[in-house]
């Protein structure tokens, strides 16, 4: 069952993996400059469509883009599992952003500073498509469905 009683580290990767890394470390830059593609587009016309933001970055560098996604208003947030049962069903793989280590269950008792921006921030990301062999029609689908399914998603919460 992968029960563990304590918290454990594995950072090994097999020769295949390996050789893989090595053979995608050879088009990273391809791969940057595509993912910023993606997050550039996603934060131009979909954020301002459905009143979200993007995700912040840092002032002091440039960021990988690894991950595209937007901050959703808050009464967004607070449906944003149901909204991504939505987005699923229109086949979008939009997904709620990873709870934070802090509320993970091996952790809850361990001792931490008050952490009132991160448990603000997280449960309004949504998270999107950013492969790098997304297509731009592909993302064009992508935007458009979940400008449709938001939209449609709020009328309804405002109907009932």
């Amino acid at each position: 069952d992968y029960d563990h009683d304590e918290v454990g580290y594995n950072f090994r990767i097999t020769n295949i993996e390996a050789a893989v890394g090595c053979a995608q470390i050879e088009r990273l830059g391809e791969f940057l400059k595509r993912k910023k593609e993606i997050a550039h587009r996603y934060n131009a016309e979909l954020a301002p469509a459905i009143d979200a933001a993007s995700i912040p970055s840092a002032q002091w560098g440039e960021g990988t883009y690894w991950l595209s996604g937007l901050v959703l208003p808050v009464r967004a947030g607070q449906k944003i599992g149901e909204l991504c049962a939505r987005l699923q069903k229109a086949g979008i793989g939009a997904r709620p952003f990873w709870k934070p280590i802090h509320l993970q269950k091996p952790y809850l008792e361990c001792p931490r500073t008050a952490m009132d921006t991160c448990e603000r921030f997280w449960p309004t990301v949504l998270t999107l498509p950013c492969s790098t062999s997304l297509t731009d029609s592909e993302q064009t689908y992508v935007i458009s469905t979940i400008i449709r399914v938001y939209n449609d998603f709020f009328k309804d919460e405002a109907e009932s």
